[in-house]
């Protein structure tokens, strides 16, 4: 008996401890954003207004001890239905307050979403925002779990606003929140197809194949502007891997100090990376991030396959699998922060390993890593609205009644049954946006002689419903 009871007590602990880590804390409402601000932010094609909130939640730590973590909730208003769900993760910040939950750290990422008529859910990771410790950054797994205690406990914030949720769930994320979202979306698949089916996924411009892009990194010849990713990796996968005791193991002084500055929360990241650069160009004539390393460890990184920070790199590529969602890779080819051949590369692997909707694309071939958010934002947006609303309840949104011919069409397609306020956007099956209009007619007629044969979607949207269609174009 006594044998039993300590068992269930055993079980009952474990339980305990699980949904602990699900767990909403508290909410804030910390703004609220007018059409005219969102026009702004995000172009003329603003939806609905949006409404913010900053929610706490509990977590786990890398080492599996409970924290409280933040996070950002953006709401559209006055939708009159359900609404899908997009958790989008958010890119390199450079101070653990420069995050989404406080309106900073590309939160106008989650503005963009919600205005389009998405409930988004953006944590801002742990180590970051409220959370506790040291950042670990790029690191998958807990990429993945932060996110997913944040879905469960933004349930618990939703239903107590009376909000419903439609059965779509969206997950994308830009630059480390690319490698983010590609771990959040390989764990949702893996291990919680029941409580998070994913409808869809576009993970822009991320490192999703650390052991090889940024390997080469790690090791080039070539300067740098931003030394900050390498140490900001290694003192990530130490936390969690254990590579050294200290930090002059790895790296030569003056740089050990400097990052282990940034490590205690002394100086920002950016600060970091204008000390390297500085010390390093005094030093050794220009910003090479390799000549950071202690020469016998770089030897070492260099020749040994079973080094454990490669090892540790290796441990964290996001690219291995084959998603069942519809996936997208958006990328900019000029991008000189993350190579775009870490979409190209994740693109083949996840094609050969059985991925059956899957694409990448150029977005921009002359965008670098900043200037690409807003086209591959946009492609993302187009990718998403290609999907029509599966929505639950009694208060649909109504299915407009448009009428499109000729399908196939050559050189013009005629719309008929059009609202007289909304958006028309044509975009391309790969998420790639070819045409817009602001509609003010029932009626239009649309040029499509430019384009190659193939598939193409149409959706017009309005405040008076949705409409989605395909065109097949036979020049």
């Amino acid at each position: 008996m006594k044998r039993w009871i300590l068992s269930l007590i055993v079980v009952l602990s474990f339980l305990g401890n699980n949904l602990q880590a699900q767990k909403l804390v508290e909410s804030q409402k910390v703004g609220q954003l007018s059409i005219d601000l969102l026009q702004l932010i995000v172009g003329p094609l603003a939806q609905f207004e949006v409404e913010m909130h900053k929610i706490l939640y509990t977590t786990k730590d890398v080492n599996g001890k409970l924290d409280t973590a933040s996070g950002l909730i953006v709401l559209p208003l006055n939708t009159g239905r359900p609404m899908p769900m997009v958790v989008y993760q958010h890119g390199t910040v450079t101070d653990v307050t420069d995050v989404p939950s406080n309106l900073k750290g590309g939160w106008q990422f989650t503005a963009a979403f919600a205005t389009f008529g998405y409930i988004t859910v953006t944590p801002d990771y742990l180590g970051l925002g409220r959370s506790r410790g040291f950042h670990p950054y790029l690191h998958a797994r807990t990429e993945a779990s932060v996110a997913i205690d944040m879905m469960y406990a933004a349930r618990e914030f939703l239903k107590s606003k009376s909000v419903t949720l439609n059965k779509q769930l969206f997950i994308s994320g830009y630059s480390q929140g690319g490698h983010a979202s590609m771990a959040l979306h390989r764990e949702l698949e893996a291990n919680y197809k029941t409580d998070f089916p994913v409808t869809a996924a576009a993970h822009l411009s991320g490192p999703y194949n650390i052991s090889g892009e940024s390997f080469k990194g790690f090791i080039s010849d070539l300067p740098s502007t931003y030394l900050v990713y390498m140490p900001y990796t290694i003192l990530s996968y130490n936390l969690v891997y254990k590579l050294y005791k200290t930090s002059d193991q790895y790296f030569k002084q003056p740089y050990a100090g400097i990052i282990d500055g940034f490590y205690r929360r002394e100086i920002s990241a950016d600060t970091m990376n204008s000390r390297l650069i500085r010390e390093l160009t005094a030093r050794t004539g220009s910003a090479v991030a390799k000549r950071m390393f202690q020469d016998s460890v770089l030897a070492n990184f260099i020749a040994n396959p079973n080094h454990p920070l490669r090892l540790a790199l290796k441990d964290n590529d996001t690219y291995n699998w084959a998603p069942n969602a519809p996936t997208r890779l958006f990328y900019c080819k000029a991008d000189e922060t993350v190579y775009y051949r870490n979409s190209v590369f994740a693109d083949s692997i996840m094609r050969k390993n059985g991925a059956k909707d899957m694409g990448s694309q150029d977005v921009n071939s002359t965008a670098g890593h900043l200037s690409c958010t807003q086209p591959a934002g946009f492609a993302t947006l187009a990718f998403f609205t290609s999907f029509p609303a599966q929505t639950t309840g009694l208060r649909d949104l109504a299915i407009l009644p448009v009428k499109m011919y000729p399908n196939p069409a050559r050189e013009t397609v005629h719309l008929e049954g059009l609202p007289n306020q909304g958006q028309l956007v044509i975009t391309a099956v790969n998420g790639q946006v070819l045409h817009q209009q602001t509609l003010s007619g029932n009626y239009a007629d649309v040029a499509i002689g430019d384009f190659p044969n193939g598939l193409y979607w149409l959706r017009v949207s309005s405040n008076a419903g949705i409409w989605t269609g395909k065109l097949v174009v036979q020049q």
